[in-house]
């Protein structure tokens, strides 16, 4: 693991990283077809990132952005595989995979007391090189094809706002989240459309914040969504 950092100018930042890191294995405890081993082996990883941090406008803006590219070997993947007539749960050892792309976060401070929040992120995460295993009845991911719940696209914005009332502080939040299409399965089976998620919280402290009461709504637009679909 490496990383180095270089200042650009006053308030700007530029960094480059490598990190390796491991999974352990593990057991697969569902019964399966004679001659196929339940034993899942380590995952491994590979992550490379160039970044730059700022800010500027008297620290009332803070821009960060991150590009990266990230290989994983003996990619460990749940698969949905139907033995006996039914649908079980088997982890596998999926083969190589890569996720690459960028991420952009964005804070600013207009007044005092109101915070603007945005971020975004792309990412192609890919099957590399699949090792297939037709004994166990699970989808054939085909070189290049997507990795499962992995949205190419995903951001959020949101608001905080706190005001001094004297014997008490007010504390307002709200934040809207959309998540791209994505997968259940490899093989880019299972598709789960894309949907956006709008929260909000209002809450109370007393004069030096040490104790705080908060009501939080949760989907306020009543969004129906799926996180999984198997059929």
């Amino acid at each position: 693991m490496g990383d180095m950092t270089y200042q650009v100018a006053d308030g700007i930042m530029a960094y480059a990283t490598y990190s390796r890191g491991s999974k352990s294995g593990g057991l697969n405890l569902t019964a399966l077809p004679a001659g196929i081993s339940p034993d899942v082996a380590p995952e491994d990883v590979n992550a490379y990132e160039l970044g730059l941090k700022s800010q500027f406008l008297d620290n009332r803006v803070q821009l960060n952005a991150a590009a990266f590219t990230v290989t994983y070997n003996g990619f460990q993947a749940n698969n949905f595989v139907l033995l006996n007539g039914a649908v079980v749960s088997n982890l596998t050892n999926a083969g190589s995979v890569r996720s690459k792309g960028f991420e952009v976060d964005l804070l600013a401070v207009p007044v005092d007391g109101l915070t603007l929040r945005a971020s975004g992120a792309y990412a192609d995460a890919t099957v590399l090189k699949f090792n297939p295993n037709p004994n166990t009845n699970a989808p054939d991911a085909r070189n290049g094809t997507r990795l499962p719940l992995a949205p190419k696209f995903t951001y959020t914005l949101g608001a905080g706002y706190e005001r001094d009332l004297g014997a008490f502080k007010l504390y307002l939040d709200t934040d809207f989240r959309h998540v791209g299409k994505q997968f259940s399965d490899l093989g880019e089976s299972g598709p789960i459309a894309a949907y956006g998620i709008w929260n909000a919280g209002i809450g109370f402290s007393d004069a030096d914040d040490n104790y705080r009461l908060t009501f939080h709504a949760r989907n306020i637009a009543d969004k129906s969504y799926a996180l999984l679909n198997v059929s």
